[in-house]
């Protein structure tokens, strides 16, 4: 049985590739900020939560000579981990 949790996360899965490989939009920030919301309410630690951006379609990854640091979100500011 499909629960609306795993509903949610395969459609951010799906908008997060799309988003991230130059692809049609499949929703808006807005739909995809909601989503996000709804999924965290139901699981906060559902592994959605865990993964950065989406793989590339064409699989040209590149090593950076240096490694950037992550962000992470408050309410309303952004603050180094």
């Amino acid at each position: 049985m499909t629960t609306k949790m795993d509903i949610l996360a395969t459609q951010l899965t799906k908008a997060a590739y799309a988003y991230h490989n130059g692809l049609p939009l499949l929703m808006t920030d807005a739909a995809f900020d909601a989503a996000c919301e709804q999924l965290r309410a139901l699981s906060p630690d559902h592994a959605f939560f865990s993964k950065v951006g989406a793989p590339l379609a064409t699989g040209d990854e590149v090593a950076l000579p240096i490694p950037l640091r992550a962000e992470r979100r408050t309410e309303s500011t952004y603050v180094n981990p």
